[in-house]
C-alpha cells in the first residue's frame, strides 16, 4: 500500500519517521510541493465537482405505525380498532435513505402514509441514526442501553372535523428533497396546501 502525504505538516522529518515506526506494512511519498498540492487539490475539486457522487451522511427515516400481522416480531405491539389483525406496531423506523448511500444535490425521494381515523391530530417525527443498515425501530438501544436514534424534526398540525373522511382513510403524501447540508421535507396536508420543514446535519456522536 501507498499513501501520499500533502500539506505543511508532511515535511516533518519527525511525522514521516513515527508513520513508518507506527505503520510497516505502508510505504509514505512525499511530494515535490506538498502545500501546495493541498491548493491544487482543492480547486480541482471545487471546479468538478459536479463529477463526484455525494453520499448521504446519516441513515433518516419517519417514526411510522404499521398494521401487525400473526407471526411477525412483538416488539412495540399495540391493540387497535383501526387494524383488520386486531394489532398494530408502533414506534416502527421507516427508513428514506440510508448512510452512505449516493445522492445528486436535489435528488427527491417520496413517501405516502396513512392518516388514522379519528385522528385529531397529525404528527410527523423525522429520526436519524449513525448506522448503515439503519434501525427497525426508534427506540433501539446499544449495548450501553442507549437509544441509537436521534429525533432531529417533528411536523404537528391539529386536524379540523371538515377535513377527515370519515368513510374513507386519508393519504398523506411526503416530498424529500436531498441537499448537500440538509433534508428538505414537503408534507400536503388535508387540506392541499404543502408545508415544509428542514433537517440539518444533527450531530451525533460515535
Amino acid at each position: 500500500k501507498d499513501v501520499i502525504l500533502v500539506g505543511g505538516f508532511s515535511q516533518s522529518a519527525f511525522l514521516r519517521r513515527r508513520l513508518k515506526e507506527t505503520f510497516t506494512e505502508i510505504t509514505f511519498n512525499l511530494t515535490s510541493n506538498a502545500c501546495l498540492s493541498v491548493v491544487i487539490g482543492g480547486l480541482f475539486w471545487a471546479y468538478n465537482r459536479d463529477h463526484y457522487s455525494r453520499r448521504m451522511w446519516l441513515t433518516y427515516g419517519f417514526e411510522v405505525e404499521r398494521e401487525w400481522h400473526h407471526g411477525e416480531d412483538e416488539t412495540n405491539r399495540h391493540s387497535s380498532m383501526n387494524s383488520s389483525t386486531g394489532y398494530v406496531q408502533k414506534h416502527v423506523f421507516d427508513p428514506v435513505v440510508f448512510k452512505n448511500d449516493p445522492f445528486d444535490d436535489g435528488e427527491e425521494a417520496k413517501r405516502e402514509y396513512i392518516i388514522p381515523f379519528n385522528a385529531g391530530k397529525l404528527k410527523l417525527s423525522v429520526f436519524a441514526v449513525n448506522d448503515e443498515d439503519g434501525a427497525d425501530f426508534i427506540n433501539e438501544t446499544d449495548d450501553d442501553g442507549k437509544e441509537i436514534c436521534k429525533k432531529v424534526a417533528e411536523y404537528e398540525l391539529r386536524l379540523k372535523e371538515n377535513w377527515i373522511n370519515a368513510v374513507q382513510q386519508q393519504a398523506l403524501p411526503v416530498r424529500i428533497k436531498f441537499k448537500e447540508t440538509m433534508l428538505e421535507i414537503e408534507i400536503q396536508r388535508p387540506d392541499k396546501r404543502w408545508e415544509e420543514m428542514k433537517v440539518k446535519n444533527p450531530k451525533i456522536k460515535e
